[in-house]
């Protein structure tokens, strides 16, 4: 972690160093570096306002509930919002199970319907808002990348695979442009 922060902070000086040290021209690499950086910096902003929108819901409804381990739900709620897909099952399993084993069927139930509404009706809605068009993937090309990466290399890589994918595609759109205009003949004047 201390690492990823410290990249956050000092990112100017590891985009030069990209730049100037890139096998391609700078005009080339430029582009690609601050396409990379924007696409992260803008999934994480993302996925911290859709966490957000979902832990204060879900916090809200166990505490109205009389539901034990309000900071508890609150808090893992929030923190597997950074894992798409999978992390509001595991979230909506703690939630309930502890709401089913403190006070009983009809309020985990309760919290059940508070869960799935939280995860499919505002989470569609202010997804669009939160990631804009910092990565501009298909929900099912998300959904794909991440179960694959689940499979591939565990939980980091499924945090990682949304942006991931949609820097490779900026990357090969970008160089594939560079590469034609480097073969195309200039224009007589």
């Amino acid at each position: 972690m201390p690492a990823a922060l410290f990249m956050l902070l000092h990112g100017e000086r590891y985009q030069a160093w990209v730049v100037s040290h890139g096998a391609f021209s700078p005009e080339v690499i430029g582009p690609l570096v601050h396409d990379s950086a924007s696409a992260i910096r803008g999934y994480f902003r993302g996925t911290t306002i859709l966490a957000l929108t979902n832990a204060v819901p879900v916090g809200l409804t166990a505490w109205l509930l009389d539901i034990p381990l309000v900071g508890a739900i609150a808090m893992v709620t929030f923190i597997t919002a950074y894992v798409p897909f999978f992390g509001a099952i595991v979230a909506g399993a703690f939630a309930c199970l502890i709401a089913l084993g403190s006070q009983g069927l009809p309020t985990a139930l309760i919290m059940l319907a508070v869960l799935l509404f939280v995860n499919n009706v505002l989470q569609n809605f202010f997804a669009p808002v939160a990631y804009g068009t910092s990565l501009n993937l298909d929900p099912l090309v998300v959904l794909l990348v991440t179960t694959g990466a689940g499979l591939v290399g565990g939980i980091m890589l499924i945090m990682l695979a949304a942006p991931l994918t949609a820097i490779i595609i900026r990357a090969a759109e970008r160089l594939t442009a560079a590469r034609e205009a480097t073969a195309s003949p200039p224009p007589d004047s």
